[in-house]
């Protein structure tokens, strides 16, 4: 309570009128900015819809799909020593999790044929010296070098 002789607050009234206070700006903020957020995202859903609509119209008019990109992905994975990693099992994870799998032969090589060209995590597992990695491959460039702990992932994307 306030000390009516002096006019002074307590400390602990003066942090609830704070707090109130503070509470009251961020609501009002709050309040005037969700109605701009709304908007946006309103004219992003036209967008998109009008957008829809132009595809399906194409479509129905009997234009053809835009087709998936393909790709073939390759290469050789080797331990840190140059020597060739054999019966490696090798995948390539897209995000959407669907998976492709191919096992190293003799000298380290690996192939996938036909698959989408989009970034995939490649994830390379040797049972026998049970070593295992992972990266992120990206779609560009287009070959590279990947080295992760204990072994070199060499790959190239023909398009």
């Amino acid at each position: 309570m306030p000390d009516k002789s002096s006019g002074k607050q307590l400390p602990r009234e003066k942090i609830v009128c704070a707090l109130i206070t503070a509470i009251t700006t961020v609501a009002v903020a709050f309040i005037g900015i969700v109605p701009q957020m709304r908007e946006k995202d309103r004219a992003a859903i036209s967008d998109l819809q009008a957008e829809l609509a132009k595809v399906k119209q194409q479509l129905a008019q009997g234009a053809e799909p835009i087709p998936i990109k393909k790709c073939n992905v390759g290469g050789a994975i080797k331990t840190t020593d140059g020597a060739p990693l054999a019966n490696a099992e090798v995948y390539l994870i897209e995000a959407s999790g669907s998976e492709n799998m191919a096992i190293t032969g003799d000298d380290g090589s690996f192939a996938f044929q036909k698959v989408e060209d989009v970034p995939y995590w490649i994830v390379v597992r040797h049972s026998a010296s049970k070593k295992s990695a992972r990266t992120l491959m990206k779609s560009d460039p287009q070959s590279g070098i990947i080295q992760i702990p204990e072994l070199i992932v060499e790959y190239e994307r023909q398009r």
